[in-house]
Protein backbone atom coordinates (compact mmCIF):
# COMPACT_ATOMS: atom_id res chain seq x y z
CA UNK A 1 0.00 0.00 0.00
CA UNK A 2 1.75 3.52 -0.87
CA UNK A 3 2.23 6.15 1.80
CA UNK A 4 0.37 9.07 1.45
CA UNK A 5 2.01 12.20 0.95
CA UNK A 6 2.69 14.35 3.98
CA UNK A 7 1.78 18.16 3.44
CA UNK A 8 3.42 21.22 6.34
CA UNK A 9 0.41 23.13 7.48
CA UNK A 10 1.80 26.88 6.89
CA UNK A 11 0.11 28.20 9.91
CA UNK A 12 1.71 25.89 13.08
CA UNK A 13 4.34 23.91 10.80
CA UNK A 14 2.53 20.71 11.75
CA UNK A 15 3.45 17.78 9.10
CA UNK A 16 0.18 15.42 8.51
CA UNK A 17 -1.52 13.46 6.00
CA UNK A 18 -5.21 15.07 6.49
CA UNK A 19 -6.43 16.86 3.59
CA UNK A 20 -6.78 20.17 5.97
CA UNK A 21 -5.55 21.55 9.23
CA UNK A 22 -5.76 24.62 11.62
CA UNK A 23 -8.83 25.12 9.12
CA UNK A 24 -6.47 25.16 6.14
CA UNK A 25 -7.15 23.04 2.76
CA UNK A 26 -3.74 21.29 2.29
CA UNK A 27 -4.83 19.69 -1.03
CA UNK A 28 -3.77 21.16 -3.97
CA UNK A 29 -7.19 22.42 -6.27
CA UNK A 30 -7.54 21.29 -9.68
CA UNK A 31 -9.58 21.03 -12.26
CA UNK A 32 -10.86 17.15 -12.64
CA UNK A 33 -12.68 15.57 -15.07
CA UNK A 34 -15.89 15.30 -12.89
CA UNK A 35 -15.91 19.09 -12.37
CA UNK A 36 -15.33 19.89 -16.07
CA UNK A 37 -18.31 17.86 -16.60
CA UNK A 38 -20.23 19.49 -14.00
CA UNK A 39 -19.20 23.08 -15.83
CA UNK A 40 -20.19 21.50 -19.00
CA UNK A 41 -23.24 20.29 -17.66
CA UNK A 42 -24.67 23.36 -15.84
CA UNK A 43 -24.09 26.03 -18.80
CA UNK A 44 -24.94 24.08 -21.99
CA UNK A 45 -27.40 21.12 -20.41
CA UNK A 46 -29.01 23.35 -17.30
CA UNK A 47 -29.16 26.55 -18.65
CA UNK A 48 -29.33 26.05 -22.09
CA UNK A 49 -25.85 28.56 -23.57
CA UNK A 50 -24.91 27.83 -27.12
CA UNK A 51 -21.52 27.36 -27.61
CA UNK A 52 -20.19 31.35 -28.17
CA UNK A 53 -22.13 32.24 -24.76
CA UNK A 54 -20.58 29.25 -22.86
CA UNK A 55 -17.34 30.90 -24.27
CA UNK A 56 -18.22 34.15 -23.52
CA UNK A 57 -18.96 33.36 -19.92
CA UNK A 58 -15.58 31.45 -19.60
CA UNK A 59 -14.02 35.01 -20.66
CA UNK A 60 -15.62 36.69 -17.99
CA UNK A 61 -14.32 34.59 -15.60
CA UNK A 62 -10.66 34.99 -16.70
CA UNK A 63 -9.85 31.78 -18.52
CA UNK A 64 -10.39 30.34 -21.69
CA UNK A 65 -10.87 26.69 -21.13
CA UNK A 66 -12.76 25.18 -18.27
CA UNK A 67 -9.86 22.91 -18.33
CA UNK A 68 -7.12 25.70 -16.98
CA UNK A 69 -9.45 27.06 -13.93
CA UNK A 70 -8.33 27.76 -10.78
CA UNK A 71 -10.75 27.47 -7.62
CA UNK A 72 -11.92 30.67 -7.63
CA UNK A 73 -12.49 30.95 -11.25
CA UNK A 74 -14.56 27.68 -10.72
CA UNK A 75 -16.80 29.34 -8.01
CA UNK A 76 -17.00 32.50 -9.82
CA UNK A 77 -18.33 30.93 -12.81
CA UNK A 78 -20.92 29.15 -11.29
CA UNK A 79 -22.25 32.23 -9.16
CA UNK A 80 -22.64 33.36 -12.42
CA UNK A 81 -24.45 30.04 -13.86
CA UNK A 82 -26.55 30.71 -10.39
CA UNK A 83 -27.80 34.20 -11.53
CA UNK A 84 -29.14 32.60 -14.87
CA UNK A 85 -32.48 31.09 -15.41
CA UNK A 86 -32.46 27.84 -15.91
CA UNK A 87 -33.46 26.69 -19.72
CA UNK A 88 -37.44 26.06 -20.38
CA UNK A 89 -38.04 22.30 -20.65
CA UNK A 90 -40.56 20.84 -23.40
CA UNK A 91 -43.68 18.98 -21.57
CA UNK A 92 -44.49 16.23 -23.22
CA UNK A 93 -48.46 16.79 -23.45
Amino acid sequence: MPQKRQRQCPRCGTRTTARSHCGIDLMPWRMNKRRIRAVHACAMGRKGLDYETYRLHLLAVGVESSKNMTRSQYQEFFRRMQRLPDRNRRSAA
